[in-house]
């Protein structure tokens, strides 16, 4: 009996140094060599020794051999993640045949062990890919999940917030999934006008269906949003990452919401536009006024075929003017901008503002009283021209929203009560990049989300950050070391919740939901590590001293 629960003991033993080593490779090794360049490479020069001599010489080549296994598979099978799931089990069980071969070869590690090392890396990218282990060193991953989507179409998962009975839920989009036979049905039954057949070709596996993110009975989960969710969304939420160059539209499909999108200029006209770059600011964004009036009127014709009217705020610019109704309120402005960016509170605590975009100009309207008015207006220059990527939030606990203008540098505006411009900060780094401002359960300031590079390192590769603005400077909160984190969006599911964060992956239709904690887990693992050396030292002493005994 005792033999049998020391092998289990053992096979315990092998899956649980397969996960602390991947541990550490993710949460220490990795950020000690991305962030700090060349003095992190000598760092890990420096532990890889320590490891290797701690190690009695008689284990010393099935430890690193064991521990180069799980290395390889942990990351192996994270790379296979967003394979079907037969690929990706057939992929995992073709590479740990392959690499226990290996290991069998080299240093006769224990086939029983690998096997429960191989059994445990797998779980546990099941549960979640190793790849995306770097959010545990600050966030509960909640929930994990993948839309499909064509980098041609959109770089990341579109998030729109909207208000449902029981508190909030998300919506997104994934790509249609299409056949060929589909496909040739459906050419047989089009007309004779030779455009329905361009149509079709066009939009073949370019085709997007909604789909709504939720917790129900304490779980996530992904449905098909009901009509009047879809009446409470924003267009513009959906298609900003190919805004305006192609104009998104929707159809009634076998009874579900589908979106298609469109060029707004032929490449003819895309290339003057290009090549004119006098008049290129202001005609990109009269472009963008007009397709965003198409999308309007498009959104609320087939929200009317759904049987719902719209609820999100609808302001648009026509003619030089803003207008539309919030809440029944009429809204009448003359104005320099020609898009709406969003709505927040700038001048005043509880205020209803827009701010809107032009050529080089941003400006505030306040929506009260009606018909409302301009309060406040900043012009840029050609030199440093305003980007359409602008994000509003709360900097500090004023209880004014601040502006976060992404070009480069990028940099933080905030608007005076009398309607003055203030810079409260801009970036030292060129790629810097502000994802939101928010302010989740427990803080006691404001947190502005960032993309930013290393200190150090001369590279453009940006980490998902947190930090808070004080005395005209920026502290870092945190920094996990995962790349390429975009739309990052707070949402509270459920009512008097706690508040989430949900975001997406560049170019991938990978997305989490994160929920803020508070755990030391970089000192944890460090201090284990830490131990496991000690441990190793002590072993090795004490095998000298029984030989020289």
């Amino acid at each position: 009996m005792r033999r049998f629960d020391g092998r289990w003991m053992a096979l315990l033993g092998y899956a649980a140094w397969a996960l602390f080593v991947n541990a550490v490779n993710v949460w220490l090794i990795t950020p000690m060599v991305e962030d700090y360049a060349l003095f992190g490479v000598i760092g890990l020069f420096v532990l890889i020794l320590l490891f290797v001599v701690s190690i009695p010489p008689q284990w010393r080549r099935r430890w690193i051999v064991l521990t180069l296994f799980s290395l390889l598979l942990g990351n192996g099978i994270a790379s296979l993640a967003t394979f079907p799931a037969g690929a990706m089990v057939g992929g995992a069980l073709l590479m740990t045949c392959g690499l226990m071969a290996l290991a069998w070869i080299f240093a006769r590690v224990r086939l029983l062990g690998m096997a429960a090392a191989a059994v445990a890396v797998f779980l546990a990218n099941l549960w979640l890919p190793m790849s995306e282990w770097p959010f545990l060193t600050h966030f509960d991953v909640v929930y994990y999940g993948r839309l499909r989507l064509n980098p041609a179409d959109m770089t990341a998962p579109p998030f729109v917030v909207v208000h449902t009975r029981s508190g909030e839920a998300v919506l997104s989009l994934t790509n249609v999934v299409e056949h060929r036979d589909e496909l040739l049905s459906t050419a047989k039954t089009l007309g004779q006008h030779p455009n329905d057949l361009n149509d079709l070709l066009v939009n073949y596996g370019h085709r997007y269906e909604f789909v709504e993110i939720r917790q129900t009975d304490g779980r996530f989960v992904e449905v098909s949003p009901p009509p009047e969710d879809l009446a409470a969304v924003d267009p513009n939420g959906l298609v900003r990452s190919f805004f305006p160059f192609t104009r998104a539209g929707w159809m009634l499909e076998n009874g579900k919401l589908v979106q298609f999108m469109d060029p707004t200029v032929d490449p003819r006209q895309a290339v003057r536009l290009t090549f004119d770059t006098a008049n290129l600011p202001a005609d990109v964004l009269n472009l963008a006024q007009a397709t965003r009036q198409q999308e309007i009127a498009d959104w609320r014709d087939v929200l009317r075929q759904l049987g719902v009217r719209p609820l999100a705020p609808t302001l648009a610019i026509d003619g030089g003017r803003l207008v539309g109704r919030i809440d029944g309120t009429r809204v009448n402005v003359p104005v320099a901008g020609t898009a709406v960016v969003g709505y927040g509170a700038f001048t005043a605590p509880g205020a209803r503002q827009v701010l809107v975009e032009g050529a080089n100009v941003l400006q505030v309207v306040s929506l009260t009283p009606a018909p409302g008015r301009v309060v406040a207006t900043y012009r840029s220059s050609a030199r440093m021209p305003l980007p359409n990527d602008i994000v509003i939030g709360p900097v500090d606990n004023s209880g004014r929203d601040a502006v976060f203008v992404n070009t480069s540098p990028a940099f933080i505006l905030q608007v005076e009560a009398n309607g003055t411009w203030r810079k409260l900060y801009t970036a030292t780094s060129p790629t810097m990049r502000f994802e939101a401002a928010l302010k989740l359960d427990h803080d006691q300031y404001p947190e502005i989300i960032t993309d930013d590079p290393s200190l150090l390192r001369d590279n453009p590769i940006r980490y998902f950050s947190s930090y808070t603005y004080r005395d005209g400077q920026l502290y870092r909160n945190w920094r996990v070391y995962h790349t390429n984190v975009v739309n990052v969006t707070p949402v509270q599911f459920t009512k008097g919740g706690p508040t989430y964060v949900i975001a997406g992956v560049y170019a991938s239709g990978k997305f989490v939901v994160l929920k803020r904690h508070d755990l030391p887990v970089v000192p944890v693992t460090s201090a284990l590590l830490a131990a496991v050396l000690a441990a190793g030292w002590v072993l090795r002493w004490r095998a000298r001293g029984a030989n020289q005994g």
